[in-house]
């Protein structure tokens, strides 16, 4: 296991497949067995006073469980409030099933067949032909507004999304989860008036389901600013540009060093 404190108040603990095969853990208990997940997270919680000193305050934690690539699970906690067991399993239970949605969605379009063969169809009429026809055309039509509106509700379908980050270090720790073959189009920006740093991403080829992953995970480092083209273009203008297209690369390999 590996622990990192975010803040004074906040840890984040890092298990990996084989931490949970230590501890005779799987996935899947997280939904099934309540009283062994209690039990672990217990034990997580013990291991996290020796290694970081965390100290929860009359033994009260609230806890956020983060599914991740590598059959990894990023479990971050805090000292001041508290969430029983069974909040933090339907909070995993909600994030999964979302997560599965959007990966059936990306293998739904990704494996859409172009054509089936089969008998031939029997001899229409000119009306029937030119009815079918013109049903046609107006379903196109529907379905390309229907697909205008979905796309408009979409975060994900927005083509840069700006973050801003108060230090250079949460910007690496960021970068540090995102997976070395993951390519993300990205630029470091630097407000030298305010001494803050702003992060573009894009969704480029990733899929929906590794481009949430990555705007779930990147919120607890920084803040959602804005999507809009012309806050870019300002950015561009006025402040510092550090890393330009592969900001999250060079910062994962600079924090790796």
């Amino acid at each position: 296991m590996e622990f990192k404190r975010i803040d004074n108040d906040t840890v984040r603990c890092i298990i990996t497949e084989e931490d949970m095969q230590e501890y005779n853990v799987e996935l899947e208990d997280f939904f099934k067995d309540k009283g062994k997940i209690q039990e672990f997270l217990h034990t997580i919680v013990e291991q996290a006073v020796d290694a970081v000193g965390f100290e929860p305050k009359d033994g009260m934690v609230s806890m956020q469980v983060m599914p991740m690539s590598q059959n990894r699970i990023a479990i971050t906690f805090s000292e001041n409030s508290v969430d029983d067991v069974g909040g933090i399993l339907k909070q995993i239970n909600g994030m999964v099933n979302e997560m599965d949605g959007m990966m059936k969605e990306d293998t739904e379009e990704e494996e859409k067949p172009e054509g089936l063969v089969g008998a031939p169809e029997p001899e229409s009429s000119k009306e029937e032909k030119e009815d079918k026809a013109s049903e046609e055309k107006e379903s196109e039509v529907a379905k390309k507004e229907k697909t205008k509106r979905v796309r408009k509700k979409d975060p994900l379908s927005i083509a840069k999304r700006i973050y801003r980050f108060p230090s250079l270090d949460n910007v690496e720790e960021f970068a540090k989860l995102v997976p070395e073959k993951w390519t993300v189009k990205s630029y470091l920006f630097k407000d030298v008036s305010a001494d803050v740093y702003y992060l573009s991403m894009e969704k480029g080829r990733l899929s929906k389901l590794h481009y949430a992953y990555l705007c779930n995970c990147i919120t607890e480092f920084g803040t959602y600013v804005d999507d809009n083209a012309t806050r870019f273009a300002y950015m561009e203008e006025h402040y510092d540009c550090m890393v330009e297209k592969k900001a999250l690369k060079v910062m994962r390999n600079m924090a790796l060093l």
